[in-house]
Formats: C-alpha cells, sequence, structure tokens
C-alpha cells in the first residue's frame, strides 16, 4: 500500500508533528509513504523515518513577492501536485491545511484517488 501526505510545509506545528507521526509509524508499518510539500524547510522540525520520501513542489513559493507571481505560482503548482500523483500512484491521499486541502481535494477527484483532508483551523464566531 502507498499512502501519499499532502501538505504546505512541515514546521515546528501540531499538524506537522501528526503529519509526522503517522508517516514514521506507517513506515515502520511496511507502508510506502510519500511527504508532497509546497516547500521544504532546510530541516525539519520532527525527525522523519530514512523510508519517508519527501517531495517538493516548489522550492521558490516563499520568495514571490508580486501578486500575480504568487496567484500564477498556484495554478502550477496545482498542476505539479496533479503530476506528482499520477506518477506515485497512492493508495490514499491524506492532506493537511486549508490550502492545500483544496490543491488535494481537487487534484484527487480529477485523477479517481480516495483523500482524507484533514482540517485543523478554528473558526470563531461572535
Amino acid at each position: 500500500m502507498k499512502i501519499v501526505f499532502t501538505c504546505n510545509r512541515i514546521g515546528a506545528g501540531g499538524a506537522e508533528r501528526v503529519i509526522c507521526n503517522f508517516a514514521n509509524q506507517m513506515s515502520k508499518d511496511e507502508i510506502d509513504v510519500r511527504l508532497i510539500c509546497l516547500d521544504v524547510f532546510e530541516n525539519f522540525y520532527y525527525p522523519l523515518e530514512p523510508r519517508v520520501k519527501i517531495i517538493e513542489l516548489d522550492r521558490d513559493y516563499k520568495n514571490r513577492k508580486k501578486f500575480l507571481d504568487r496567484k500564477s505560482a498556484g495554478f502550477r503548482n496545482f498542476k505539479r501536485l496533479i503530476e506528482k500523483l499520477k506518477i506515485e500512484a497512492p493508495d490514499l491521499v491524506i492532506s493537511f491545511y486549508t490550502r492545500q486541502n483544496s490543491y488535494s481535494i481537487l487534484a484527487c477527484r480529477i485523477l479517481n484517488i480516495p483523500i482524507v483532508a484533514a482540517e485543523r483551523d478554528h473558526f470563531f464566531f461572535i
């Protein structure tokens, strides 16, 4: 079985810890695990098993300052996500974060791949 996690990046937050814990345990259980990130930090805060493959979509994402550059990068990254998912051909995609959930749900619908989208935002109503 192959599982792909998608997220914006792996930093020091709670969702990142959950992703790393899931990926590490699944890897130990002989599940083929991939982690597709929008961009990757030089050093991850949480350790990952060596068998967890990390795929970066856009190394220059943080350096885009102009509005149109950022918006066109979103379309390019969506296309890259579809290409990576075609190559990896996972049995399941697990997605975290609002923006990445949007990209991943649409890409998985196009490719007919099952997906679980985890949302961790707090919504406050007054």
